[in-house]
């Protein structure tokens, strides 16, 4: 029977994993801590090749049975004996013999080995990754054994490679949703059955969109990373940090009571703060709690310490609360949530739009504008926090209406660019949104939310169908960040695919998000959409994107949401018109280059004035690349359009 694999060691620390299973070497037939596969040979000989261990055999055997047979023929014939008779019916005694004699050989040589090879992968298709075969039998099926081992390595391997990548957060390596709340279940039934302590703590930054707003989201995610490293810090090696989500983080104290939690608590969130930059000045605001003294058995702690932690925020924030249950009791209700974004849709203008720039990779033109919302209240909130709001206490279709109302009002859009509008799945199902768009939609861009693409009741294929036939054009936002993924990519069908941010920061460093999006820029090819990506904040970037044959792109470096309707710099439209970004170029006295008037690379240019996006110009174009025709020597000619994917939907502006 099998022998079960030794338990691998479990750590408490907040970021990783350790186990004691020793390090297995390529050539290991039977690598250590693992369990042999059923029906392995309790005395494995390794054989020779095919040939001698069942051809010579076979051979041999037919020899013996011929002269066996002439024996028998020749006895026969000594004592007066039918010889004929006498020789078939030794002949098929003989040949009965051969044919057991030969079984055996390869049963033994071929047959067994290879039932043994199909044994194992069943068992791994039923799980049990750590199946190994003991090489037995002719040479060639002791190397495939090999090889199975050695494959059944990689992908355990492997395995526990994506295990850890699902149970952590990419950005921080914390915890993830999914890790922290399993273990959160695990703990809190062992200090149910032990009667032991156990706190949770909540902690968020208070404005933290401050830091991608004035600093860009690289510098946001740098300042997570770093607070996540002080987080590690300041708990003990068996307490448990998570990063839920943005700057949500969670953690989990064993054998805390109150005190000592709140201690923990107030450490993370000094921790945090020094962590932070110093030239923005952020706070921390926290919430915890304890069971069983403020939890009861059946209590969700995550929940719990994220109502203490909108009890801080609520109270101006940079404090730690615990949970108290009149406290939260005071925090509004749906139907004081709902009276808060009736309040708003009350107002003349409840909603300003800011338009970001859709810029051409290509050729450096503004080819639309995204329309983004902000919001006219009191109460600071982030746009995501009101829509999320509005959906939650049923009022999501009528902030969307008013924010597309605010979107279209406003005025001059420049002639030849198109409009792109954020809708949810559920306003595109609905009927009443058609209501508000024009009847002419040739020159809007509807943006579905790729995280939210999970209803397949065909309301929204029919609700898109509804909009292309008003001449809308369909994008999938967020594209590779969600669950959807390509299943409900090939359900819309869109015109445009918009790329995560997340795939493109630090793309030009990163080989995996380069191979990924250059899948994307493939696949758009294949099914005549547009590839545009979000997020570009720096010339690397926008470099790399370029030389992956990427159409379009958006991002605080070709333009910040603003009022209506800054165009992109010349600067760095210049730079992508003549194709100072791209990599590989035609060399001067080439073929290409005489034929074209290709690039010609020549000494620095001048400095160029300005500050922002000309200076990331600048040092995108490095020595600058100018079109000479190459009769005269001077003047400029731009570089032939290079050929692009299938879709031109977009061109036609």
């Amino acid at each position: 029977m099998a022998q079960q694999t030794q338990e691998p060691a479990k750590t408490n620390g907040p970021a990783t994993r350790t186990t004691n299973t020793a390090l297995r070497r390529r050539g290991d037939a039977l690598p250590p801590q693992t369990r042999t596969a059923a029906n392995q040979p309790t005395s494995p000989r390794a054989g020779g090749r095919l040939r001698t261990e069942i051809l010579l055999p076979i051979g041999i055997g037919s020899i013996v049975l011929a002269a066996s047979v002439g024996i028998i023929s020749s006895a026969a014939n000594k004592l007066d004996l039918p010889i004929i008779p006498v020789a078939v019916a030794g002949g098929v005694i003989l040949m009965f013999g051969l044919v057991l004699y030969v079984t055996w050989i390869v049963n033994g040589a071929a047959i067994q080995p290879l039932e043994r090879v199909r044994t194992a992968l069943q068992e791994m298709e039923e799980g049990n990754y750590d199946a190994r075969l003991i090489p037995d039998g002719a040479a060639e099926l002791c190397e495939l054994a090999e090889g199975f081992n050695r494959m059944a390595t990689i992908v355990g391997h492997q395995r526990e490679r994506l295990k850890l990548a699902a149970d952590t957060d990419g950005l921080t390596g914390l915890a993830n949703h999914r890790h922290f709340h399993e273990r959160l279940r695990q703990d809190l039934q062992v200090a149910r059955e032990r009667d032991l302590p156990l706190a949770v703590a909540a902690i968020d930054i208070d404005g933290f969109k401050k830091v991608n707003d004035e600093r860009g989201h690289a510098r946001g995610d740098e300042a997570l990373t770093l607070v996540a490293e002080a987080l590690g810090k300041a708990v003990r090696g068996d307490d448990l940090v998570a990063r839920l989500g943005g700057d949500d983080f969670m953690i989990l104290i064993h054998g805390a009571d109150s005190a000592y939690a709140r201690d923990v608590t107030e450490r993370a969130r000094d921790a945090i703060m020094r962590a932070l930059p110093d030239e923005v000045e952020l706070t921390a605001s926290a919430g915890f709690v304890c069971f069983p003294d403020s939890a009861g058995e059946d209590a969700n702690l995550s929940e719990l310490a994220s109502s203490a932690l909108d009890v801080a925020k609520r109270n101006g924030g940079n404090q730690t609360r615990k949970y108290d249950r009149d406290q939260v009791s005071a925090i509004p209700t749906m139907k004081q949530q709902r009276a808060e974004i009736d309040e708003l849709l009350a107002q003349p203008d409840p909603i300003t739009p800011v338009f970001q720039p859709l810029v051409d990779l290509n050729s450096g033109r503004t080819i639309g504008y995204e329309a983004l919302s902000r919001f006219n209240s009191e109460i600071k909130r982030g746009p995501d926090a009101w829509f999320n709001q509005a959906q939650a206490c049923g009022r999501g279709l009528q902030l969307e209406t008013a924010a597309i109302r605010a979107a279209l009002s406003a005025p001059h859009r420049p002639p030849g660019t198109y409009l792109s509008l954020n809708f949810s799945p559920s306003a595109i199902a609905s009927t009443k949104i058609l209501q508000v768009l024009p009847q002419d939609l040739s020159s809007v861009v509807i943006e579905i939310t790729e995280h939210e693409l999970a209803a397949e009741d065909g309301a929204l294929e029919e609700g898109i169908e509804r909009l292309r036939a008003r001449g809308a054009r369909i994008a999938v936002d967020d594209a590779g960040s969600g669950y959807a993924g390509l299943k409900q990519l090939m359900r819309v069908q869109p015109d445009v695919i918009k790329l995560d941010r997340a795939l493109i920061e630090g793309i030009n460093n990163d080989g995996a998000k380069t191979a990924l999006v250059e899948f994307f820029v493939m696949f758009a090819r294949r099914v005549g959409a547009g590839i545009l990506t979000e997020g570009i904040e720096t010339v690397d970037e926008l470099r790399t994107l370029v030389n992956l044959g990427v159409n379009y792109g958006q991002g605080y470096l070709l333009g910040r949401p603003a009022e209506p309707w800054q165009p992109v710099s010349n600067e760095i439209a210049r730079a992508l018109a003549t194709g100072a970004l791209r990599t590989h170029v035609a060399r001067p006295g080439t073929a290409g280059a005489a034929a074209a008037g290709g690039p010609t690379r020549v000494a620095a240019a001048p400095a160029m004035t300005g500050a922002g996006p000309q200076r990331a110009a600048q040092e995108a174009m490095g020595a600058s690349v100018r079109w000479r025709a190459p009769s005269s020597g001077g003047g400029s000619a731009p570089p032939p359009r290079p050929a692009g994917p299938i879709n031109r939907r977009l061109n036609r502006y």
